[in-house]
């Protein structure tokens, strides 16, 4: 199959067939009226065996289209239109053949007949070639007002994405943000009981729980509105500025560090948040008093591959078929998709490397940035005078 179009039922589908049957019998038929009517060496004289020549060349373009048609390089519902045009120019071109055979006779039943069967090989390629160009035509015609709809769906989507992250940001995010504030500041100002504490802890929890997730939404929203601009990014710099901010964040948190002194990677400043978002799993899901994290890069010809592991009680069983996945259930939901997400625009990946009782390994792998692109992007990059 070259285009993809469906499997052809009932008749449709033998049309391919009749196309390569009706080529072949043409020929047969012109060979058999010469071996007949003059013998087998009439094959080997000049009229013999420019008939037969002649038929075979007409013959050709029906098979060829057989043979396209059973490609499938148009839809199958083309197909009677290229028999019609078949059929339909070799009995008109039959017809007129025939009236001027009654006209001026050759004297000769073979030589009429011979007559006739070039005749109707003329009239099928002729048929056949121009039924193929108008079902080509069709099916150009057909691809071209598809994308025309695919891009007016697509650009009405992007409008849409434009206002679902303009309304997250400017309503329901700030929404989320004034509920923390108060909730901090209830915090603050409390000396009453404990119980009520407990649920100021958690509205101000939840609130920022739900900030998160709006955040990783709109990431999500500008992943897949915004067209890729890629460029070299240190990819060791971008992981020392995660780690800090996840030791400034968790206090209980340790963690150990093993990578090269530089190393560059191809996609843009949202790659931050892949390894903001792995390296919080990596403390939020440890329950532990004290948390151990070691991230460490390791590079192999055109990838960097960045492993990150913790000591943690490891992912539940039920949550792994679906970790990576929208409709991902458990605590690492939306986050994982987000990475998944994320690293797919950047021709990355991500694997589950190891989980259990004793911690969890994720392995991230991003196509590196090649030297001359790392030079071309600090050529470009401001520089400062001496003074």
């Amino acid at each position: 199959m070259v285009a993809g179009h469906p499997v052809p039922r009932g008749y449709v589908s033998r049309i391919p067939t009749g196309f390569l049957a009706l080529g072949v019998s043409v020929v047969l038929l012109q060979v058999a009226i010469q071996v007949v009517y003059a013998g087998v060496g009439a094959l080997a004289t000049f009229g013999g065996a420019l008939s037969v020549g002649l038929t075979a060349l007409f013959a050709a373009p029906i098979v060829l289209g057989g043979l396209w048609l059973s490609r499938r390089d148009v839809s199958p519902d083309r197909y009677p239109r290229v028999a019609g045009w078949c059929l339909g120019l070799l009995a008109v071109l039959l017809a007129i053949n025939l009236v001027m055979i009654a006209a001026w006779s050759t004297g000769s039943f073979s030589l009429d007949l011979a007559w006739a069967v070039q005749a109707a090989a003329m009239g099928a390629a002729g048929g056949t070639v121009f039924g193929a160009i108008e079902a080509r035509s069709i099916e150009r015609a057909r691809a071209a007002e598809r994308a025309s709809v695919r891009t007016e769906q697509l650009e009405a989507q992007r409008e849409w994405l434009e206002y679902l992250n303009s309304l997250l940001r400017h309503e329901v995010l700030n929404t989320a943000n004034v509920i923390v504030g108060y909730a901090d500041l209830l915090l603050a100002e409390h000396e009453g009981d404990e119980a009520t504490r407990d649920r100021l802890e958690r509205i101000a929890r939840q609130s920022r729980k739900m900030s998160d997730v709006i955040q990783d939404v709109r990431l999500l929203i500008q992943a897949t509105n915004e067209q890729a601009d890629f460029h070299p990014v240190d990819l060791i710099e971008l992981l020392d500025r995660e780690v800090t901010a996840l030791e400034d964040r968790f206090e209980s948190v340790s963690v150990e560090t093993d990578w090269p002194a530089a190393v560059s990677v191809q996609a843009d400043e949202i790659l931050s948040r892949v390894f903001s978002n792995l390296l919080a799993n990596a403390v939020e899901h440890n329950d532990s008093a004290q948390s151990h994290v070691s991230v460490s890069v390791d590079v192999d010809g055109d990838t960097a591959s960045v492993r990150i592991a913790d000591d943690g009680p490891g992912i539940p069983d039920a949550e792994l078929d679906t970790l990576f996945e929208r409709n991902g259930r458990g605590d690492h939901g939306l986050g994982l998709y987000l990475v998944h997400t994320l690293l797919d625009r950047y021709d990355g990946s991500i694997e589950l490397a190891e989980t259990g009782p004793g911690g969890t390994t994720f392995r991230v792998e991003l196509p590196r940035a090649s030297a001359d692109q790392v030079e071309s992007t600090a050529d470009r990059a401001p520089r400062m005078d001496a003074t």
